[in-house]
């Protein structure tokens, strides 16, 4: 739960924890490169703790090393306590005559499996406005691979974006790799004396890859990539 038992008492903290999805076991076991039975020293169980920090998901983390009574074997035990992932929030504007108001909403930890999923929402009184959506999945087909899927529209058009990325996942983990599709409709305006004169629509669409390779300790970390990017814009006629 988000609250340890000694503060379960404490006002709204039951609503909460009603609120949130419990971390599953299987997103901790996706995060470790060992098996029972490998070789396994403090030092791993410490980067298991940074690792699973560094995920967003969790207030605390602890990884110890518990001897099980038989000679050189240990278990390794994990314990987390998670976080409220859950987000809601909503503004208003005025700037410069304009009036403008947005919301948002989105859960980092969805049906507890570290998915993440974000709605956003901003309109002013020039009827300009803007409707996003995005969904992360942490472990894609139960793999390392992280995939986003994000999409949406505005008054100038629609958009959609598509990327796998495998990240590095321990320090003698060394080659990380990504591709993001993209594509996104949008107007071009021109000012003259602070008043629009011509529009043009742009089209674009955008394909981008990058590989690289990391090494050193931890304090250290050197890396040597490359990233190829292919990108189209296709304009309409100019308005105006």
């Amino acid at each position: 739960d988000v609250f340890p038992p000694e503060e379960t008492k404490a006002p709204l903290a039951g609503l909460f924890d009603a609120l949130h999805w419990t971390t599953r076991t299987g997103v901790v076991e996706r995060e470790l490169w060992f098996a029972p039975g490998d070789t396994i020293d403090a030092a791993t169980a410490a980067e298991v703790e940074r690792n699973l920090r560094a995920l967003g998901l969790f207030a605390e983390v602890t990884a110890r090393l518990v001897p099980t009574g038989t000679p050189g074997e240990v278990d390794l035990e994990i314990t987390t306590r998670d976080r409220f992932t859950f987000n809601l929030g909503a503004g208003a504007s005025f700037v410069g005559g304009i009036t403008g108001v947005r919301g948002g909403l989105g859960e980092s930890n969805l049906f507890g499996l570290g998915d993440r999923l974000a709605a956003s929402f901003a309109r002013n009184s020039e009827d300009e406005y803007r409707f996003a959506l995005a969904y992360t999945d942490l472990h894609v087909l139960d793999t390392w691979h992280t995939g986003t899927v994000r999409g949406g529209r505005t008054d100038d058009g629609d958009f959609f974006g598509l990327e796998l990325r495998r990240p590095i996942k321990h320090l003698r983990d060394v080659h990380t790799y990504g591709i993001d599709v993209s594509y996104d409709e949008s107007e071009v305006e021109y000012f003259r004396d602070a008043e629009v004169r011509a529009e043009l629509a742009d089209v674009r669409s955008r394909m981008a890859f990058d590989y690289a390779v990391v090494d050193g300790p931890r304090d250290r970390r050197r890396t040597l990539g490359l990233v190829l990017i292919a990108e189209r814009n296709d304009y309409g006629p100019v308005r105006g």
